[in-house]
């Protein structure tokens, strides 16, 4: 995750992004996870915050001063996330309890 590079090295904890981004520690620590997850896109989804909490990241993101290219990558990436999500009818959570058994083989 582009945001997660772009803020100061020593704000690349739970604590220290949710104190930079102003976001819940568990989102924090969920956003962390999934960036670790390049190669993983589907536990990458699975792992990581939810679209509401994307949107904080963002709003966050914004308002602390980031990158405006990381920001803007982090917001198009959850609108296609949503976008697919409204297209299936499904919830993030959903969906991942239909892929993970498949997964599994």
């Amino acid at each position: 995750m582009a945001v997660i590079d772009a803020v100061p090295e020593p704000a690349r904890t739970a604590r220290g992004l949710a104190k930079t981004l102003g976001i819940d520690r568990g989102t924090a620590q969920r956003a962390l996870v999934a960036a670790r997850l390049t190669s993983e896109p589907l536990e990458a989804l699975a792992r990581g915050p939810g679209v509401a909490a994307l949107r904080q990241i963002v709003k966050g993101a914004q308002e602390g001063g980031v990158h405006a290219d990381a920001v803007g990558a982090l917001a198009a990436a959850t609108d296609q996330i949503e976008s697919t999500l409204r297209e299936l009818g499904i919830s993030q959570a959903a969906l991942m309890r239909t892929i993970e058994p498949e997964s599994a083989d």
